[in-house]
């Protein structure tokens, strides 16, 4: 038997208990992440992990962006990732710009049934594709928009309509609201569509400024084949809506835009450097003054420069076709070469304006158009200098009373105004007018506004049958054209009346020609037969046709009479 003395057995207590409370050595470590244009969600989400613990990561990629891998102490790019804390980590996520996506807006909740608002499906799809060079595509239907929210175009963005959708203002009573706002952004393009105001609905009586599309401080902005009507004030608005911010934009297109039955304007520009208005139609604009189909006027500290209005329509504005207006009591503003060519101006001035009005402004060139049945005057020249007006067709401008007042009218000082000076008017066919051409200012060079006519001398003509040269001759004229308005040409023929050609006279056809400048009286002649037949007076028709470089005189025919 072994004896245990009591030491010993102190001892072996003293061991057990100290083995039976040690404790064990437990290790933590931590998770460090790293994110841009995203976030990591990590579960459990604790700021430490046991040796050995198990973390789900999950990343999500911010609007316009995709999740591409991991980096750092894990690589790869499943998603969602487990990761074992076996050390402390480090843990980048990685995402990627997507570039051209296209977004839906029925997948962002649009319902375009023409009763929901659709303000935030809409902007929703914006924000996704914001900065990314991608596309909104708006399908068939009618969205309501609340146009005092705005639907807000981002940077690097396109906003895409289909021919069958519809932007539509909800009834407010706000004196100005903006269905699509361009504002402080670059590179948008808006393509299709039409952008509807609710000028019907509205339900306030004051106010001017409710517009279909507003462009505020944004440079390099496209506008293509958008329909904008029934706005309470523009249907396309370049400058700040608030009237505060003096923000200029920057190269600006309008590519076959139509703008129709706005209260205010077609168009309203302000604030711009660069700008291009083509293959448009501005029309049916009335309801509040001005009422122009556009409306150039910069207000305080505002600069309008380097515009351009391209063969486009402007029809029945009740205030008029195109307004230039510079408002003198202003001295830092400024307004400066503008080109209107190849436009169409028709029936425009209900109220009493006109087709074109050049107000305070200096370098405008306005070439090629067609300016017609416009009110009172169809071209008003006002305190403008150093203007270039040329090869414009101006016809028939009304009053309530008849005939208008004037073609092109250059006026001189008056109402405070300084005269308009400096400007060069030549080459424009006028005519119907009380006063086709007002001179103004002996600084304006003017010559004869008008490609002139040409004309057969007389509407009828007589040759005896036995007449001993046997010819007639026919003289015709022109007359109203000066050096400068180029070479003109016509074509001759004759025809049978009772007479017949062949046996009665000779049938004769060919062009005469005039030089530029050139007004002398030019002839042809018909040979005539004759025969031993006694058959009393017969007829030749002589027609002209084919005019070039004049207009159709009176007597663009006549008849010669043959006689025995």
């Amino acid at each position: 038997m072994i004896k245990l003395n009591l030491f010993t057995v102190l001892f072996l207590i003293s061991t057990i208990t100290l083995a039976g409370c040690k404790k064990e050595n437990i290790v933590n470590y931590q998770l460090n992440l790293t994110t841009t244009n995203g976030t990591v969600v990590k579960n459990p989400a604790v700021s430490v992990y046991k040796s050995g613990a198990s973390v789900l990561l999950t990343a999500t990629p911010n609007p316009g962006y995709t999740f591409s891998s991991w980096s750092g102490d894990v690589t790869g790019s499943a998603n969602p990732l487990t990761v074992t804390m076996n050390g402390n980590k480090n843990i980048t996520a990685n995402f990627t710009a997507i570039n051209g996506q296209i977004v839906n807006v029925k997948n962002t909740g649009a319902k375009g049934d023409g009763v929901t608002d659709d303000t935030a499906a809409l902007q929703a799809a914006v924000d996704q594709v914001a900065g990314t060079d991608g596309t909104v595509l708006v399908p068939d239907g009618t969205y309501m928009i609340n146009a005092i929210t705005h639907l807000n175009l981002k940077s690097k963005m396109t906003l895409r309509m289909t021919s069958g959708a519809v932007l539509k203002a909800l009834a407010n009573n706000k004196d100005n609201y903006a269905i699509v706002s361009i504002i402080q952004v670059r590179d948008v393009i808006v393509i299709g569509g039409t952008v509807q105001g609710e000028r019907a609905m509205h339900t306030g009586t004051t106010g001017e400024w409710g517009m279909g599309i507003c462009i505020d401080g944004s440079t390099n902005v496209t506008i293509q084949d958008v329909i904008a009507k029934d706005c309470w004030g523009d249907g396309f608005f370049i400058d700040s809506l608030t009237g505060a911010a003096k923000r200029q934009s920057f190269n600006v297109v309008l590519d076959g835009v139509i703008a129709d039955n706005n209260r205010r304007q077609g168009l309203s520009i302000a604030q711009v450097d660069g700008l291009i208005v083509k293959n448009s139609i501005f029309r049916n604009t009335q309801g509040r003054a001005p009422g122009a189909g556009i409306d150039i006027e910069p207000d305080d500290n505002e600069t309008a420069e380097n515009i351009q209005i391209l063969n486009s329509q402007f029809l029945n504005n009740a205030g008029g076709g195109i307004f230039l207006w510079l408002n003198q009591k202003f001295p830092n503003t400024f307004l400066e070469n503008v080109t209107i060519d190849g436009n169409t101006i028709v029936d425009n001035g209900a109220v009493g304006s006109q087709g074109i009005v050049l107000y305070c402004l200096t370098a405008q060139k306005v070439t090629n158009n067609i300016i017609r049945n416009n009110y009172k005057y169809a071209m008003t020249v006002d305190c403008s200098s150093g203007g270039f007006i040329t090869g414009n067709t101006v016809s028939n401008t009304r009053t309530d009373a008849g005939a208008g007042m004037g073609g092109i009218y250059i006026r001189d000082a008056t109402e405070g105004r300084s005269a308009a000076i400096n400007n060069t008017v030549t080459g424009n066919t006028i005519t119907g007018h009380s006063q086709n051409m007002r001179v103004g200012s002996s600084s304006n060079i003017v010559h004869a506004n008008t490609i002139g006519t040409i004309s057969l001398s007389a509407a009828t003509y007589t040759v005896a049958e036995n007449v001993t040269s046997k010819t007639a001759t026919i003289t015709v004229t022109r007359i109203g054209s000066g050096p400068g308005y180029g070479a003109a040409t016509i074509k001759y023929e004759t025809s049978n009346g009772t007479a017949t050609a062949g046996s009665d006279y000779t049938a004769t056809s060919g062009t005469l020609s005039w030089a530029d400048g050139e007004l002398a009286d030019k002839t042809f002649t018909i040979p005539i037969t004759n025969d031993a037949l006694t058959e009393g007076s017969e007829t030749v028709n002589i027609t002209l046709s084919n005019v070039v470089g004049a207009l159709a005189g009176a007597n663009k025919s006549a008849v010669l009479t043959i006689t025995e």
